[in-house]
């Protein structure tokens, strides 16, 4: 959605050949931007990641929800939705290996704020097939993901586990545009004048 607005305001101005994109799953923003790369990352990021210090600003364009993966024995495998409140007391698999774990401390946050520390598997994974052997391994643990990524893997993950949505407000990943504040590329500031609207109209 985010391209295809940058693509819609400034294609008939630029040329619609002006944007180019580009793959890095196992770099964290900053790590990319300051390479210099790419004029903007689109990753799990919030405003309040970055301080007045920081050369990098951050657009929030939206979230993504969580949803909690377990077997179908669980004992709230049959329930309609749940809070992060009732896992206090379950094992929850922490992925590894990939920029999805640095998403982690938005759930480790939450968890703290209701009081507890949560208790972790860890899990090694590199790319989406790996969430298929998880969720087939998960038995007992829950394993808390992005929509996304569930949507991604759709009817795969059937077989192994149920998908329980986690309606606490602050149960979501942020999702945003991150960029560097000393980038001279002339038209990023029109790209993020693009993004602040399309966040506007929401």
């Amino acid at each position: 959605r985010a391209l295809s607005c940058i693509l819609a305001e400034l294609g008939p101005v630029y040329g619609f050949n002006f944007l180019e994109t580009k793959p890095c799953r196992h770099q964290l923003p900053r790590e990319i931007l300051e390479e210099g790369g790419c004029d903007i990352v689109f990753d799990y990021l919030s405003e309040s990641d970055v301080s007045d210090d920081d050369e990098i600003g951050v657009v929030q364009l939206g979230s993504c929800t969580w949803v909690a993966l377990m077997s179908s024995s669980h004992r709230l495998a049959q329930r309609e939705s749940i809070s992060l409140s009732q896992l206090r007391d379950e094992t929850l698999i922490k992925i590894e290996g990939s920029h999805v774990s640095d998403a982690w401390r938005y759930l480790e946050e939450a968890c703290r704020s209701r009081g507890f520390k949560p208790k972790t598997r860890r899990h090694y994974s590199m790319k989406e097939t790996d969430l298929l052997t998880t969720a087939a391994s998960i038995r007992d643990d829950v394993l808390i993901m992005g929509t996304n990524f569930t949507k991604r893997v759709g009817m795969g993950i059937a077989p192994f586990c149920v998908q329980v949505p986690i309606t606490d407000d602050d149960a979501f990943f942020p999702i945003s545009a991150a960029y560097r504040l000393d980038n001279a590329n002339p038209v990023l500031d029109e790209a993020l004048e693009v993004l602040c609207a399309s966040v506007e109209r929401k």
